[in-house]
């Protein structure tokens, strides 16, 4: 059970096919408030796909749709993330200017969890994010799915109370029935964790968000 304090942030990656059914919202301001009556205090705007392999505006078209998804949903009054993604240097020149412009944008989303996680990748995103905190002038919170070997330099960046991170493997470990554990190597280990016929997961939960906690405030990598 969560407790009635609890903050919930609607945010989520999908295949695009998915992700366009937000675009195609033909009432965004309507779609925000239902969120807001469900006790949805903030949402993450969608993350619409960079690709490598296609014309130069399809990128530039989905960064637009990512800023006006954000702002539908600000304009509503429900407390929207900006998710900036960006395939150039000169996308983050764009981001960058673009949220310094906005000072009602507290706060940016990011996901190591795809493209950006590769290894070929994940240094870059690194690195511009932390530029992109270190050329803003207020404060910005940043809510990170995936990135633990990447947190330190983000934490630095950003600000330790300001880094929150997404993290889905409690609930799913959870739902596998699997515990986790931070090992004496310092990683996080997971071992099966059976449980009855009829047994709620409360305290299973309860236990995997309490080590991942630890795992990310440790800055471990996942095993």
């Amino acid at each position: 059970m969560l407790d009635d304090l609890t903050a919930v942030i609607a945010s989520g990656t999908d295949e695009d096919k998915s992700i366009e059914r937000v675009w195609g919202l033909k009432d965004p301001a309507a779609f925000a408030k239902t969120l807001m009556n469900m006790g949805v205090s903030a949402v993450t705007s969608p993350n619409f796909s960079l690709f490598n392999d296609v014309p130069r505006w399809d990128n530039l078209y989905n960064m637009k749709r990512i800023a006006l998804c954000w702002q539908q949903f600000q304009s509503a009054g429900l407390h929207s993330l900006l998710h900036v993604n960006a395939r150039t240097d000169q996308d983050w020149n764009r981001w960058i200017e673009f949220i310094e412009a906005r000072p009602e944008i507290s706060g940016v989303a990011f996901e190591f969890g795809t493209g950006a996680g590769a290894q070929s990748r994940e240094g870059w995103h690194r690195d511009q994010l932390c530029r992109l905190a270190q050329s803003i002038s207020r404060p910005l919170e940043l809510y990170v799915r995936g990135g633990l070997q990447v947190l330190g330099e983000l934490r630095t960046a950003f600000g330790n109370a300001n880094i929150k991170m997404i993290d889905s493997r409690p609930f799913m470990k959870a739902m596998h029935r699997q515990a986790g554990e931070i090992a004496a190597s310092g990683k996080l280990e997971w071992t099966p964790a059976p449980t009855a016929f009829g047994q709620e997961l409360d305290d299973l939960l309860a236990l995997n968000i309490f080590q991942c906690r630890l795992d990310v405030l440790q800055g471990t990598r996942r095993k």
